[in-house]
């Protein structure tokens, strides 16, 4: 197949008018991709990070060879980064940061907590990460953090890459209450921050003199004069067909010009949902595929009707699956977080702004209601038992807001964050997470007063979820961190005037691919899970990585003029 070829030009620097050649490496049955594909900056080394039935890891392959393997060390990794000599990778497991040689080891741990993506390890020999929104460098041979720049409320920084000389870091510019990405160039002695590109997220530079970032259509490039740090005419699509999961496009380029990324129509990303029951080791599938990644099912109360989201890019679309019918439509465009009313026949949700409320009954033609217009990001988490009010998320804290009044107030408001709340059946009980001491735990109190309270999990807890007869409180946790695959638990609840927690059982092991501090799954009345899994029919569609030598050519050819 070539393969001995592969490398070819694959060291020193760039060539110019090289054949551009492309090849491509499927993935094991089973494997799923997920925070990224990487090169090493040499283009001799291809790395990707694979959700398995054994959990999450990263993935080598030399590309001069046909040979992949794990990286001893790097279960749990996310959001994997090479060194600048491409001896090591550096990760993310929970709340730390790590480094193993690729060969494999123990993991060195960088001391600090990291939660904004991809990281970049520079030739001084320092780590520029985002953490909460804000920039932080880290020595690579770890040490303590130094702020880089601190972002204005209602921005964070996200996904910095260094320049070459490690003097200035390109990262994201997110607006959080619409998650509007834009480009900008930090100067890392003095945190000053300039904007290079008004629509756009995950930048990097190339050195054949291009800007590449990311938009939802695909993957832009524009000139870049390194010399002044400034654009170079006009931006250009050069990529249209790559997957994106959670708005970072999975694709990476080398600095000698070798590409590598996951075709869009090779992802997993149209895919159904699966019951799962307590004792059973893979699912039966719901329904087929839609497009985008589907999640988050939330199962209607009469128990015939499922919500789910189906998200491409950094927008998301409710739609309805019929169980009797085995129908699929449309619910609502540029839409997040159902919640279903009481009565089984309205959707409340949160729109793409994510700051406004609707409510939109499931009538053909109705038309949305606007419940409540919010100052900041807000998320939908549950309704009364009488549709009185709704439960939402905002700011580390938690609120409802009255549906006859519009009144907001706050129902968990304490010095430490707080999320997901959850009211039981009978509107007796909430449930929800508390970050204490860095770790999160699921409680739950007596409601409204909450008077009685108990902790739920041990060793780490979040996303609950009630079993419909109130007996069982449902959560996920992971040995791995947030963005690991999730384990489910269940804990028999006995109420009277405490809640009269159980012992904690745990019924799936990572069966769950949770991004969000959202559950990812719902509990129906006969105690089946549903959620959107690849254990489904023994798994998703083999994915492939396309793989292009001497990219710079053709870049060169579509945009031209650069520096």
């Amino acid at each position: 197949d070539g393969a001995t070829d592969h490398t070819a030009g694959a060291h020193g620097a760039p060539a110019t008018d090289a054949a551009v050649t492309r090849f491509s490496i499927p993935l094991d049955p089973g494997q799923q991709i997920q925070d990224g594909v990487l090169l090493s900056p040499d283009g001799r080394r291809l790395a990707y990070s694979v959700l398995d039935p054994d959990g999450l890891k990263v993935v080598l392959r030399p590309l001069d060879t046909e040979a992949s393997a794990p990286i001893d060390g790097t279960l749990g990794a996310i959001w994997p980064f090479f060194s600048p000599d491409g001896n090591w990778m550096g990760f993310s497991v929970g709340d730390e940061l790590l480094k193993v040689p690729i060969a494999g080891g123990t993991p060195l741990e960088l001391g600090m907590a990291t939660s904004g993506g991809l990281a970049s390890w520079g030739t001084g020999g320092m780590i520029v990460f985002s953490d909460d929104g804000t920039l932080y460098t880290v020595p690579a041979a770890g040490g303590e953090r130094t702020v880089v720049a601190t972002p204005p409320d209602g921005i964070w920084y996200r996904r910095p890459r260094y320049l070459a000389d490690a003097n200035a870091a390109l990262t994201e510019l997110v607006e959080l209450s619409t998650n509007i990405g834009q480009v900008a160039l930090i100067d890392v002695a003095t945190g000053a921050e300039r904007v290079l590109i008004d629509d756009g997220w995950d930048p990097r530079y190339v050195p054949s003199g291009h800007l590449i970032y990311t938009r939802e259509d695909g993957i832009w490039a524009v000139g870049f004069d390194l010399a002044d740090r400034s654009v170079i005419g006009d931006p250009v699509r050069v990529l249209s067909n790559v997957l994106q999961r959670f708005a970072q496009a999975q694709f990476d380029v080398s600095d000698n010009g070798v590409m590598a990324y996951v075709p869009e129509a090779e992802s997993s990303a149209t895919e159904g949902l699966a019951w799962l029951t307590a004792d059973s080791t893979s699912g039966d599938r719901v329904f087929g595929e839609v497009d985008g990644n589907v999640s988050h099912p939330r199962i209607s109360p009469d128990g015939r009707r499922i919500a789910i989201l189906a998200s491409e890019g950094d927008t998301s679309a409710i739609w309805i699956y019929d169980l009797g019918r085995e129908t699929l439509s449309l619910f609502a465009e540029d839409a997040r977080t159902p919640v279903w009313g009481r009565n089984g026949d309205q959707i409340f949700y949160v729109a793409g702004n994510r700051t406004d409320v609707y409510r939109r009954r499931l009538d053909l033609g109705a038309e949305p209601e606007l419940v409540l217009e919010s100052e900041a990001a807000v998320a939908l988490t549950d309704i009364s038992p009488a549709n009185e009010f709704l439960l939402f998320d905002r700011d580390s804290s938690v609120y409802r807001v009255e549906l006859r009044t519009g009144a907001v107030e706050a129902v968990l408001e304490r010095p430490y964050e707080e999320w997901g709340a959850v009211l039981s059946p009978d509107g007796r009980w909430v449930a929800y997470v508390t970050e204490r001491a860095d770790r999160n735990e699921v409680f739950v109190s007596s409601y409204p007063d909450l008077a009685a309270t108990e902790q739920i999990s041990n060793g780490g807890g979040s996303n609950p979820r009630w079993a419909p007869d109130g007996r069982s409180l449902f959560y996920t946790n992971t040995p791995g961190g947030t963005y690991s695959p999730h384990d489910i638990w269940r804990v028999p609840i006995a109420g009277g005037r405490q809640p009269g927690a159980g012992v904690a059982t745990r019924i799936h092991t990572q069966v769950l691919d949770q991004r969000f501090d959202r559950a990812n799954f719902d509990v129906a009345r006969d105690g089946r899970l549903i959620v959107p899994s690849f254990l489904a029919d023994g798994g998703p569609g083999q994915q492939k990585i396309q793989v292009v030598m001497n990219w710079f050519t053709e870049l060169r050819r579509l945009v031209p003029g650069a520096s």
